[in-house]
């Protein structure tokens, strides 16, 4: 049972069905868990919509010119790489985005006339 919840460090509670003991404590624990887990889940949530709000705008303003890799992470201080990887893998999914490579591991970043239209939309919400 240990070695089962290590790999998924899981905590492991020793209760007694015949008993009675500790069973509303791990019960308890699970709720609290699942609370934390909910909450985190929205802050990450929040960051990544942060995360994308900004990066549709630094390339609206950059317009043709894009930003290449080097440049978000001097301007986005503190973003993770894999953080911005996905964020963009995902915008240039939805087609807002394009990611134009030079070799393996450097791109330029591109809004697209539809990543336009959904940043101008997102301005007028944020406005209203």
């Amino acid at each position: 049972m240990r070695h089962v919840a290590e790999a998924f460090a899981a905590p492991i509670v020793y209760t007694s069905a015949r008993t009675g003991a500790l069973v509303d404590d791990a019960f308890n624990a699970l709720a609290i868990e699942m609370v934390d887990r909910a909450f985190r889940q929205e802050a990450s949530r929040a960051v990544e919509r942060g995360l994308r709000e900004k990066v549709l705008l630094l390339l609206d303003k950059r317009g043709s010119i894009g930003l290449k890799k080097n440049q978000f992470f001097e301007i986005l201080r503190g973003v993770n790489f894999d953080d911005l990887q996905s964020e963009l893998g995902r915008l240039e999914g939805e087609g807002l985005v394009t990611l134009l490579w030079h070799g393996a591991s450097d791109f330029t970043a591109v809004i697209t006339p539809r990543g336009t239209a959904a940043t101008k939309r997102e301005s007028t919400w944020d406005e209203e």
